[in-house]
């Protein structure tokens, strides 16, 4: 059809005829008789003769119309009862999941109760050791301070016994200072480690 179609679209046509190839072309165009157009006249008072039956297929399709019948109405009771079975099956498996469902909720709310009381016996114990800790951390603090305190009075008690020069013993430590001869000047012995010192009034 494709290739006809591609053939007169190639063609240019002048009262029938095709004038590339010379050849008469011929286009079939269904029509169809509209349906607000009456009757036609030749057809006006025709009267269709029925079609001729033979006895025995028209007893042959009878039986078989009939055992088709009969076979789709015991089909059709079939899957209704199969529907309804399944249906009465679908309710109690329903019926069976939600009572499951339940059980396993009793269940798991049983559990939770005793995980609970569990966890709630575990925290205070924490709190229990928290606290034991907390007071062993303040404990070992306030030693520390103790420690730091007792050491600074211990310290301040030794600055207290050392000789300090104040405004009434400045003259005394002074004239003491000005009494007492210090020499430096001496060498040590390098074999026995002996300190030689001059002897005052030599040179």
């Amino acid at each position: 059809m494709s290739v006809v179609c591609r053939v007169l679209q190639q063609c240019s046509f002048n009262e029938g005829f095709c004038i590339k190839t010379g050849l008469p072309t011929i286009i079939s165009v269904r029509w169809r008789k509209p349906r607000h157009l009456p009757t036609a006249p030749s057809k006006l008072y025709r009267v269709r003769e029925p079609t001729p039956l033979d006895p025995e297929e028209d007893e042959e399709m009878k039986f078989l119309y009939n055992k088709y019948m009969t076979d789709m109405r015991a089909i059709r009771t079939y899957c209704i009862s199969y529907k309804d079975a399944t249906k009465e099956e679908k309710v109690d498996a329903k019926v069976t999941l939600r009572l499951e469902i339940d059980k396993m909720l009793k269940f798991n709310k049983v559990w939770n109760d005793e995980v609970g009381v569990q966890r709630e016996k575990r925290q205070e114990e924490f709190a229990e050791k928290g606290e034991e800790l907390k007071r062993l951390l303040e404990e070992r603090k306030l030693g520390r301070k103790l420690d730091m305190i007792q050491e600074a009075e211990e310290r301040l008690a030794y600055e207290k016994t050392m000789p300090f020069i104040t405004l009434e013993n400045l003259d005394a430590e002074i004239e003491k200072a000005l009494s007492e001869e210090k020499d430096y000047n001496f060498a040590i012995d390098v074999e026995d480690g002996r300190i030689i010192k001059k002897i005052s009034g030599t040179n």
